[in-house]
């Protein structure tokens, strides 16, 4: 074999060898990628599972908050009604619902904070306000509690100077005390003297309240235990 004939002979092997290992290193990187490539597909189907439990789990909590935001009317509903049934006197011959035989204003004060700021009537949440701790707001008298409309009414405006600029008057005055002896079904007494008018809670205005609404309902057999 000629010089030149082995030098090409030699020169193919060496290309043969290099092409080899490149096809190595190709087949390498290749493998590399398939395997990334599969890892790439766990996450993205792990991802898409997680993703699919939290609209899942997201979905339940805006159930939950529906729900809770139709309990939360319906509740706001009935004593709205409870108050308007409070405030009207039903006509001759009207049929009238059994309510239940704790005052009216019960349903007022018990009314949560967050709901009372947006649902209630002016009047409605300074009554209510007033009685959550009629005790610190009003004195001691004999056979219960006193308050003048001088002495509500500087509670009323020093606990609405807190969130509004309303002036609290005389006439805001009296409708927080009509309201206050509605919802007690006319056991607190009002009553004007020297100009100024007066509101009175007798010390036992709740079983009071209770023998009204028994009287006005037929008697012990309807009330509620």
């Amino acid at each position: 074999m000629s010089n030149d004939l082995r030098e090409i002979v030699t020169d193919l092997a060496d290309r043969v060898d290099r092409l080899e290992a490149e096809n190595r290193e190709q087949q390498e990187r290749i493998e590399e990628l398939e395997s990334e490539l599969e890892e790439e597909r766990e996450k993205r189907k792990d991802a898409e599972q997680k993703a699919d439990a939290a609209v899942a789990h997201i979905q339940q909590l805006w159930n939950r908050i529906e729900q809770v935001h139709t309990d939360l009317y319906t509740n706001i509903s009935g004593l709205h009604t409870r108050i308007d049934k409070s405030l009207s006197d039903p006509e001759e011959g009207e049929t009238v619902d059994t309510e239940p035989e704790d005052p009216p204003i019960y349903d007022l004060v018990r009314t949560p904070e967050h709901i009372a700021s947006e649902v209630l009537e002016p009047t409605q949440r300074r009554t209510r306000f007033f009685w959550k701790d009629l005790s610190d707001y009003s004195r001691s008298a004999s056979g219960g509690r006193l308050v003048t409309a001088g002495e509500m009414r500087r509670v009323l405006q020093a606990h609405e100077s807190d969130y509004s600029d309303t002036r609290i008057e005389s006439k805001i005055v009296k409708r927080v005390m009509d309201l206050s002896k509605t919802l007690t079904r006319d056991v607190v007494k009002l009553k004007k003297k020297d100009g100024e008018w007066r509101m009175f809670v007798p010390k036992d205005w709740k079983e009071r309240s209770r023998e009204v609404f028994r009287e006005r309902h037929g008697g012990a057999d309807s009330a509620v235990s």
